[in-house]
């Protein structure tokens, strides 16, 4: 995957509940680090 596409929300749906939920999380931890340092 791509960590653009992860910041940007934009991230794929897998083929299996648990990668889906794993691209969620990452997804949702990227947005916070994002706004901890301050977006670009």
């Amino acid at each position: 995957f791509r960590v653009r596409d992860l910041a940007e929300g934009n991230y794929v749906v897998t083929n299996t509940p648990e990668d889906t939920i794993v691209s969620v999380g990452m997804s949702r931890a990227l947005k916070q680090a994002e706004q901890a340092g301050g977006k670009k």
